[in-house]
């Protein structure tokens, strides 16, 4: 049984590896992911109702689809909080999450410069 998470990156002026903006944006960008990722992992949940909770493992792809020369290593510091997010929705914390896969391919036309994510979680 699979989960589907799909979200919105934070900016990388706010999150990225390489910011070095206000501590107040990177805090509100950091409850804004933490609540994004709890938020929709709970909303797939309840699509999803025989997904188990608390399991010890899960295994993550991560598919980024992103404009621009954005890193597979900068996308996925952009989405920890929303990880750490969906950790807690599930009820377990992040450690759980292994073995993780990660690709990162274009955004479709017309798409926006916002850089997204789609999560794949499955009970390892």
């Amino acid at each position: 049984m699979t989960l589907t998470v799909e979200f919105v990156l934070p900016l990388a002026s706010e999150l990225g590896g390489n910011s070095r903006g206000s501590w107040h944006k990177r805090e509100q960008a950091r409850k804004d992911g933490l609540q994004q990722g709890y938020f929709l992992t709970h909303e797939a949940l309840w699509r999803e109702q025989a997904f188990p909770q608390g399991a010890k493992a899960y295994r993550l792809q991560i598919c980024f689809y992103a404009s621009g020369n954005a890193d597979v290593d900068n996308l996925l510091g952009r989405a920890k909080f929303v990880l750490d997010g969906m950790a807690m929705a599930l009820g377990t914390n992040d450690r759980a999450f292994g073995p993780i896969i990660i690709e990162r391919k274009p955004a479709p036309k017309g798409s926006g410069r916002r850089a997204r994510a789609i999560v794949q979680v499955e009970v390892a």
